[in-house]
């Protein structure tokens, strides 16, 4: 049978080393000195008196099983020290309370520890504190192989009654049983919470690798209380992607995510943020139990608010992603006198509005003039114009066989249609009665 080795340097309480130290080795039960050896087979017997080498080296071997004191002094000071080896283990017992596994496996709660340091119990009741105490005491527990709580870390601090009281635990939670103890197994961290209260899990690695904070069942490799999954991957241009989507694909990862973006038109640097959306980004606002879209940048790139985006005049955005006050359409213009109507042929109008400006056009091709008397006007304008006094608007008109004279158009104060007018003069433009006629004209005016 081999013995188990002793190795000690001698060191005095002050922490001097002690060379070429005389020591005894006394037997604890008997009082006497015990036999120690110079081999671990314990052929050659050491012979009185022993000393440590000149760098206070003890060593020597020693039955399995004894109870023994060594006490070594020199020109320096003492050194004493108890131990016990075991049956089957090197255990040092110091002489200050602290133990030392020389050699073999330490077992508590187990005869055949497997690992240098192996802790068996049974499952335990433990009250819980908020933590407030000093962290004094440890302990591990280890159960059957049931699925379920497993091996546990549990660290406490006094006791209350006859169970330990639990400030943090941390333990194994098999998803499967088996003698082989193979099953999937999640590691898990509790915290205490408040006195009398249970341990709240706040972190757990589960056997896929998953981790979760403040979940117990993390679907991705990182989830946090539940809500928000994130990928942090780099696309092959080397840019960084952070992917609130982590199960698409990564042709797709950009539809849920915030990236880098080369904003300098080709240099390959990413010098900026890219926030992309598929059918768009949103920035909203709400209560904790509520959440508002305010403004909408959509896939086709117009930019949508909501809830009305205010511009200047209290203009604001329309459903339609344009101004409120911008519009586009057509109208029928009519040609007629002022005095008598006559035929009032129509033509074709168009006109366009931004804010309180309308520029409208009339387009008479080909038409016919009968019956009419008075100054040549036109009828029908889309918007009433406003009556402020300083109202005067002009515009162009062009002509065939109304005449020589060349022809603006007017829209005079309190008027709802267009006047013809003879150029560089205040004469307006008799009505033509006449066959295959053709007048354009444009202007601009302000809506009441």
């Amino acid at each position: 049978m081999s013995l188990p080795i002793y190795q000690r340097v001698a060191v005095t309480d002050a922490g001097d080393v002690i060379p070429g130290a005389e020591y005894t080795v006394i037997n604890e039960n008997t009082g006497v000195a015990a036999p120690i050896y110079s081999d671990r087979t314990g052929a050659t017997l050491l012979s009185a008196p022993y000393f440590a080498d000149s760098v206070g080296t003890i060593q020597f071997f020693i039955a399995q099983g004894t109870t023994f004191r060594v006490a070594a002094s020199g020109g320096v000071g003492s050194y004493t020290d108890r131990y016990v080896y075991g049956v089957a283990e090197a255990v040092l017992v110091q002489a200050d309370g602290n133990v030392e596994i020389l050699s073999g496996n330490f077992g508590i709660g187990t005869s055949s520890p497997a690992a240098q340091l192996e802790v068996w119990g049974a499952p335990a009741t433990y009250n819980f504190s908020a933590g407030t105490d000093p962290l004094v005491n440890a302990a591990i527990i280890s159960d059957n192989v049931n699925a379920g709580t497993g091996p546990a870390l549990v660290l406490g601090s006094v006791y209350s009654g006859d169970n330990t009281v639990a400030n943090a635990r941390i333990f194994a939670e098999r998803q499967s049983t088996g003698a082989s103890n193979a099953g999937a197994t999640d590691l898990i961290f509790e915290v205490g919470q408040a006195s009398g209260s249970a341990l709240v899990e706040r972190l757990r690695i589960e056997s896929a690798g998953n981790v979760g904070i403040g979940t117990s069942s993390p679907i991705y490799p990182l989830s946090v209380s539940g809500e928000a999954s994130i990928d942090l991957f780099n696309t092959t241009g080397g840019g960084q992607v952070l992917n609130f989507r982590p199960e698409f694909g990564d042709s797709n990862k950009y539809n849920m995510s915030i990236s880098s973006y080369d904003h300098a038109t080709g240099s390959g640097d990413s010098d900026g943020l890219s926030i992309n959306g598929y059918d768009g980004v949103s920035i909203c606002t709400g209560s904790s139990t509520s959440r508002l879209e305010r403004v909408r940048i959509d896939n086709a790139g117009h930019v949508i608010a909501g809830g009305g985006l205010t511009l200047g005049n209290g203009q604001v955005y329309s459903a339609d992603k344009t101004l409120d006050d911008y519009e586009e359409g057509i109208w029928t213009p009519r040609y007629v006198g002022s005095g008598v109507a006559g035929s009032s042929p129509t033509g074709v109008g168009t006109y366009t509005k931004v804010g309180r400006m309308i520029t409208v056009t009339a387009n008479f091709g080909n038409f016919n003039v009968s019956g009419a008397t008075g100054d040549m006007r036109i009828s029908g304008l889309p918007f009433t114009p406003s009556s402020a006094s300083n109202n005067l608007h002009t515009g162009a008109a062009t002509t065939n066989g109304l005449g020589a004279d060349v022809l603006v158009s007017s829209i005079l104060v309190n008027e709802g249609y267009i006047r013809l007018r003879i150029a560089n003069t205040t004469i307006f433009k008799t009505v033509v009665n006449a066959n295959n006629r053709y007048l354009y004209t444009t202007v601009t005016y302000e809506t009441a």
